[in-house]
């Protein structure tokens, strides 16, 4: 799969999980805001994928591709925002432990990463 395919991906990881958390919303299901949590995290990774032109299958790969691209577009948020769909992954997911408000935060500064990284690769 190449780089805009990934971008792509990442897109509609992105569209499926406002989807969930919108069902979440209104249904009040853990399940969708699990959903939720998961397909940020995989918009994340498949940004991360995209931007750095690799293929990246341990979260450790995720931690420094975002951190190679701070170092390479001085935006920490990118590192932030990683850090913050790990939390989906782990918090959201696995646990459930996550609010709808820090779930949709999270996809919102994923959004912003979108932006600055189609702008900067």
């Amino acid at each position: 799969m190449g780089g805009q395919e990934k971008l792509e991906l990442g897109a509609k990881f992105l569209s499926e999980a406002r989807r969930e958390l919108e069902e979440y919303s209104k249904t009040a299901e853990d399940a969708n805001l699990r959903e939720a949590c998961e397909k940020g995290w995989e918009a994340m990774a498949q940004l991360l994928i995209y931007a750095t032109g690799r293929e990246i299958t341990e979260h450790i790969g995720f931690s420094k591709a975002a951190t190679d691209l701070y170092k390479k577009t001085e935006r920490k948020e990118i590192v932030l925002t990683e850090t913050a769909a790990e939390a989906l992954h782990a918090a959201g997911f696995y646990h459930g432990v996550l609010t709808a408000d820090a779930v949709e935060l999270t996809l919102n500064s994923i959004e912003e990463i979108f932006r600055i990284l189609q702008n900067s690769t």
